[in-house]
């Protein structure tokens, strides 16, 4: 009965302990947490680039309610995009080498369904010698669907296999981590595994294993415990969807010397290398995107060039008008900025720059105008430039402004100046007239200096002085009313536009740098004078089957979406700092309007030489040179007749 007992005890026992084996196996392999990972944790600290999404779903539905998502779901937008998206796929397929970057391009796509968490690439480092190749990391985190995932990485190497059968596979363990290295060809490596949460691809069977290190803390050189990467995050958003981080020194560490030792490179290579690290977040809102820069050069280490810097005095907003649809201002000392350039360019032994400075300074002397003194010396540290386009005007007024603490004497410099350039111009001076100098017009105790440059059209350089800013304006009936505005006191400041106001209670007081735009005003304004010109110029376009002008997008489809966007930058010790808010930031629309020009206008005047071609007759027939015309007497000379040159003053004062 004993050695029953003892047997049935241990027969329960071991299946006890097979019982626990196997539950603590299907525990194991089914229901314990897989490690998570970040990319700052299991990239190096030497890393020179990484770009990051925090979380993918998320900053996809947040993006979707953005100003730019809810245009781009706009159905007369979609219908607009719809023939030349199809006609740019038909072109890259037909071309040469498409289908070889298709079939590049199909399995990321595959892969790219598949990311739902965190996203990132890491560029750890590149080698130049025996041939170019860049160390990459990259990986993400299917949330859920990591089946799924398997699933299409295994049928993506599958494919990869079959077109390149003489490739060489091999399947490779660090640290208890699995991944499979593929070469399809010499000198090309593809590395995959699964670290974690984690799908990761390498370019580099080091970089990957590096990353397996950092993971299993066998290294603490990670990127998260860098003090210039902790140094630099800390000045983003760290509410962010995505970050961009870069390490300059890494890149240039391999040709700092070479550079150093080049006299022809200049103190820009001492510039940049001042630079340790630049740091850019975005966060999407639904009145647009939050984006901030910092780019971290320690003010102990920083060149005489990044030094120079003054705070905005705002000192420009009485003069700017509340109803602006854009308002700019940046403050520098450029008297120390001119100082400081030339001294750096005579350190970089520049020739070339500096006759072309000694020659044009020496010209100016010779009619009694010292650059340095004169014009250089009399600027103040805020500059302005603001555009207003009202409702009944057809083309935007202009206004710039420049701070003068002796604005008489600018204005007085300014005339000489332009006095000498306006006599240097071509047909300035017609039948030995005398040069033409500025004019005057006083307007409410304020004086209008020009000099005109299409006298039809009341186009020319006009400035006044209103303390504390010299102003500039190109068209003579919109200045007049301006300043008759401002004398008057019929003008409200950009101090209570609501933007700003609200704006301004975050500003730092080291701001040197504001940038404002209404949006929707301006677009308003350049879409309706732009449709015609893109309808004209899409006539002449070789390929008709690019775009449908026809479906091109209403203009309130478009702009009803848009908020004012507005942006600052400051210095303190640490470094740049920039924020920028809104649909776009406020520098993109001059840069899609100068691209838009660039793209209509010559289409536009190709039809006007075509239209100019076929309206004139045809070219008489042949005859011997110097013969007259049969029919037609040959008239004599006619004497020259001077014609004295003529002003256009602006609009009278209202």
């Amino acid at each position: 009965y004993t050695l029953h007992a003892m047997k049935k005890t241990a027969l329960i026992l071991t299946a006890v302990l097979v019982l626990a084996a196997l539950g603590a196996g299907i525990w194991y392999f089914f229901f314990r947490p897989i490690p998570v990972y970040h990319a700052e944790e299991i990239l190096p600290s030497t890393t020179i680039a990484l770009f990051q999404v925090s979380n993918v779903d998320q900053a996809s539905q947040k993006w979707d309610q953005t100003p730019l998502g809810r245009i781009v779901q706009e159905p007369e937008v979609q219908a607009f995009w719809e023939r030349p998206s199809r006609a740019i796929r038909e072109k890259l397929s037909a071309a040469g080498g498409g289908q070889e970057i298709e079939f590049w391009l199909a399995p990321v796509r595959k892969i790219l369904t598949r990311v739902h968490g965190e996203a990132f690439i890491g560029f750890l480092g590149y080698d130049v010698t025996p041939r170019l190749s860049l160390q990459i990391v990259a990986g993400f985190d299917a949330g859920k669907e990591t089946k799924e995932a398997e699933k299409t990485i295994e049928e993506m190497t599958a494919e990869f296999r079959s077109r390149f059968p003489k490739g060489v596979r091999e399947e490779k363990e660090h640290l208890g981590i699995s991944y499979e290295l593929w070469s399809p060809q010499s000198g090309v490596v593809i590395c995959h595994g699964r670290l974690g949460n984690l799908f990761l691809f390498s370019t580099d069977e080091l970089a990957l294993q590096t990353a397996i290190e950092l993971a299993k803390k066998s290294r603490d050189n990670s990127l998260k415990n860098d003090e210039t990467f902790k140094r630099t995050l800390i000045q983003v958003d760290p509410l962010r969807d995505a970050l961009l981080y870069v390490n300059p020194g890494q890149v240039f560490g391999k040709f700092a010397p070479l550079l150093a030792a080049i006299p022809q490179a200049g103190p820009g290579v001492k510039d940049l290398a001042a630079v340790k690290a630049v740091a850019a977040s975005t966060r999407f809102e639904p009145s647009g995107t939050i984006d901030q820069l910092f780019v971290l050069v320690p003010e102990a280490g920083r060149p005489a060039s990044f030094r120079i810097a003054a705070p905005w005095e705002r000192k420009s907003l009485p003069l700017v008008s509340s109803k602006a649809l854009f308002y700019g201002v940046t403050c520098f000392d450029i008297g120390k900025y001119w100082d400081a350039t030339v001294a750096s360019e005579a350190a970089a032994a520049s020739p070339q720059f500096g006759k072309a400075l000694a020659e044009f300074t020496q010209f100016l002397e010779m009619q009694n105008i010292h650059l340095r003194p004169d014009l250089i010396g009399k600027l103040g540290s805020e500059f302005a430039a603001q555009i207003i386009w009202g409702e009944r005007d057809q083309l935007p007024q202009v206004f710039l402004m420049a701070e003068s603490g002796d604005g008489a004497g600018l204005v007085a410099t300014l005339d000489r100046f332009l006095t000498l350039m306006s006599a240097a111009a071509p047909g300035a001076n017609p039948a030995g007239g005398p040069p033409l100098g500025p004019n005057m017009l006083e307007v409410e105790g304020k004086t209008i200096h020009w000099i005109s440059l299409d006298a039809d059209k009341g186009l020319g350089i006009y400035y006044v002085h209103l303390e504390p800013f010299v102003v500039f304006g190109f068209q003579g009936s919109d200045v007049t009313a301006y300043v008759n505005a401002v004398a008057k006191k019929q003008f409200e400041g950009f101090g209570a536009n609501p933007v700003y106001k609200s704006a301004s209670g975050s500003m730092p007081p080291s701001v040197n740098t504001f940038l404002y735009l209404d949006n929707k005003p301006l677009f308003e304004k350049f879409y309706n004078l732009a449709a015609p010109l893109a309808m004209l110029g899409a006539t002449y376009l070789p390929d008709q089957n690019f775009v449908d002008i026809s479906k091109l997008p209403k203009t309130q489809s478009i702009s009803r979406h848009l908020s004012p966007s507005l942006s600052y930058q400051y210095i303190d010790a640490e470094g740049f700092h920039r924020l920028s808010s809104g649909p776009v930031p406020p520098e993109t629309p001059f840069f899609l309007a100068g691209v838009t020009a660039g793209v209509v206008l010559p289409a536009y005047m190709e039809s006007q030489k075509r239209a100019a071609a076929a309206s004139q007759p045809p070219p008489p027939s042949p005859r011997p040179p110097g013969a007259p015309q049969a029919g037609v007497p040959v008239p004599a000379p006619a004497p020259q007749q001077v014609t004295p040159p003529t002003t256009n003053a602006p609009a009278a004062a209202p």
